[in-house]
């Protein structure tokens, strides 16, 4: 209970703390913006030091509860990202602004908040109840294709990375989401169609419908407001600073996805024998029916 009380507590620091840095960004980028929107250094300081408490927090508690399975390299993972977070962080003090160091700072922090979204679902109790397992509806299997949403995702979150600080132009950045936008949104309504009683698999499909969804608005209202900053509403940094933070969800939500169908994904023959020992799993798995 406690493992996973910390694990939200530190993806809500996480994302906090991911929201702050995206808007300072924009503010150092010349984006007009309010005069709230000047971020101050403690506010960032202090969200580091508690993420990295909790992160401390996670790992010892992950020694202690030990059925869960990786769950303590995990952690320890994430205490090292936490701390790669600060020394870059540090190097940016020392060295001033430096595109480069910014853009890998940037997806470190997308791939914190993936590492912690795993945390959180491995640290989750259901996720330890014996998988209620499907037969593979699709050629080639879905288990084989399960990371390809993920790994597109995390190609665009590096290009949007470094787009926002200056090292490339907009264009890959927005060929790139158009292609993932669609690629993401047919992937999750196939998943969803062909196991529709299948609670854990839907959900996981449907969600990144809706996020890809949101993220190409907030993205193309960004975009606008980038291109035609002057004329915009300086309150309009919001969407920039939300479509970042909802490209860190997107990203945690698609390996989410592929260890969701990697548990509970299979051939037909154990499927099969799965439904034929456990009858109460009969009529929530989404398999085809007479």
């Amino acid at each position: 209970m406690w493992l996973q009380r910390c694990a939200w507590a530190l993806m809500l620091a996480v994302l906090s703390l991911l929201a702050v840095s995206a808007l300072q960004v924009s503010v150092n980028t010349g984006l007009p913006s309010p005069d709230w929107a000047e971020v101050n250094p403690v506010i960032h300081r202090g969200l580091a030091g508690i993420i990295l408490v909790l992160s401390v927090a996670l790992v010892a508690l992950a020694k202690q509860q030990k059925d869960v399975a990786g769950m303590t390299p995990l952690a320890v993972a994430i205490l090292a990202i936490v701390l790669a977070q600060a020394a870059l962080g540090m190097l940016m003090v020392s060295l001033g602004t430096n595109a480069f160091v910014g853009v890998v700072q940037a997806v470190l922090g997308h791939g914190l908040v993936t590492a912690v979204a795993v945390a959180s679902l491995w640290a989750n109790p259901v996720w330890q109840e014996p998988p209620v397992l499907v037969e593979n509806e699709f050629r080639p299997s879905l288990v084989a294709m399960a990371w390809w949403p993920a790994l597109l995702v995390a190609a665009q979150v590096v290009l949007g990375s470094a787009y926002r600080h200056g090292l490339i132009g907009v264009i890959p950045h927005l060929a790139g989401a158009m292609l993932v936008a669609g690629l993401l949104a047919v992937a999750g309504l196939l998943v969803a169609t062909a196991y529709p009683g299948h609670r854990i698999l839907k959900a996981a499909a449907v969600r990144i419908v809706w996020l890809m969804a949101a993220q190409v608005i907030f993205g193309l209202v960004a975009l606008a407001f980038r291109a035609g900053a002057e004329g915009w509403n300086q309150n309009l940094v919001l969407f920039t600073v939300a479509h970042v933070v909802l490209g860190s969800v997107t990203l945690a939500a698609c390996v989410v996805l592929a260890l969701v169908i990697q548990k509970h994904v299979t051939d037909a023959a154990v499927a099969h024998a799965s439904s034929t020992n456990n009858r109460s799993a009969e009529g929530r798995t989404g398999a085809r029916s007479n």
